[in-house]
């Protein structure tokens, strides 16, 4: 019997062998036909900030969990950073930003089928998939995806406000809108100016020196806040903060987070278009049993033009920032506008 049983788990072991090749393969085959294929992002003009999808889902997991459900739904948990980093050398060439030189190996910012969202890349050594591969989004779409997370939250916010004004406002509201829209707008010029009494109320402690009217007003601002929070919640209890279902499929139409996070999925895909080194391919996770190549190399590859940044790297970024003001964005038309100035011809 124990020979039987050992018999039927290699038997079974090889089929799921066989199968995982045939998925890849299949995989491999999809990849090749699709439109988007990865390269190096262009950031200027827009302010990026961070998106966490496992911030925004339910995962069953403690929110410190290094987990995102995304990102392990392509790259599993775990991706060795050897492999990506001669992957990304060897498909874009080199890194397009600064990285932190004591805690990061190096970084790349790749692009999505989302004009909004990036891929970095900056594989970490200790191989945690989270720590390695992450998003960026443009800010106003972040703050769209987090109003979503919010908006039962935020709902209710607004019939607390009906239920002050019904309860009677105190007498200084008037004066604290007038002080936000002036003196508190001067200290915080990016704070958007108050319409009304309801969007001044966003002050959780007292400013301003001891003893000056400032600190008078929002010393009763915050606990006026306090307060009518308290008592509200008496009467409807403060909505959960909305967590996603953990399969996309599952998420409403209209939720703004949904097309980032196919976009995503799309963008972690692409990683295993396989690059080719000599008569051999890879892709992000190692090598490829094909052994066909469905990107070519980076145009960099050969060349040593990384060189000059080995021994002269705060000057050689200063040169290249330059470079790119010169072309207004454009690599080549900045570096002919040097040499043409320099009254040397350079190739076109």
């Amino acid at each position: 019997m124990p020979e039987i049983c050992a018999q039927g788990a290699q038997y079974i072991s090889a089929k799921e062998t066989y199968a995982h090749k045939q998925y890849l393969k299949n995989l491999e085959h999809v990849m090749a036909k699709r439109k988007f294929h990865m390269k190096q992002a262009e950031l200027g003009g827009k302010e990026w900030i961070g998106l966490d999808f496992r911030g925004y889902m339910d995962t069953g997991k403690p929110a410190v969990t290094l987990f995102d459900p995304i990102i392990a739904s392509v790259c599993g948990d775990e991706i060795d950073y050897g492999t990506l980093f001669a992957y990304c050398f060897r498909r874009f060439g080199y890194p397009n930003r600064g990285w932190d030189d004591y805690k990061e190996l190096v970084s790349y910012r790749l692009t999505t089928p989302h004009p909004d969202m990036v891929l970095e890349i900056t594989p970490s050594v200790g191989n945690i998939a989270v720590l390695s591969v992450s998003f960026r989004v443009e800010h106003q779409a972040r703050m769209a995806i987090e109003a979503y997370a919010r908006r039962d939250r935020l709902a209710w916010e607004q019939r607390l406000w009906d239920y002050a004004e019904k309860r009677g406002l105190p007498d200084w509201i008037s004066e604290w809108l007038d002080a936000f829209n002036t003196g508190f707008h001067e200290t915080f010029p990016d704070a958007p100016l108050a319409d009304n009494w309801r969007q001044a109320m966003n002050v959780y402690y007292p400013m301003g020196k001891e003893g000056s009217r400032a600190h008078e007003l929002t010393s009763l601002v915050a606990e006026f806040r306090k307060k009518l929070y308290e008592d509200y919640s008496q009467i409807e209890p403060w909505p959960a903060y909305y967590l996603r279902p953990a399969d996309v499929k599952d998420w409403n139409d209209d939720d703004p987070l949904k097309p980032f996070a196919q976009a995503a999925m799309v963008a972690l895909e692409d990683l295993r278009t396989p690059v080719g080194v000599r008569d051999q391919s890879i892709n992000a996770f190692g090598e490829v049993e094909s052994g066909r190549a469905d990107v070519d190399a980076s145009p960099s590859a050969g060349y040593p033009s990384g060189a000059l940044g080995n021994t002269a790297a705060k000057e050689f970024a200063e040169l290249h920032e330059l470079i790119l003001k010169l072309g207004k964005g454009n690599a080549k038309r900045g570096i002919k506008k040097i040499m043409s100035a320099m009254g040397a011809g350079v190739a076109g």
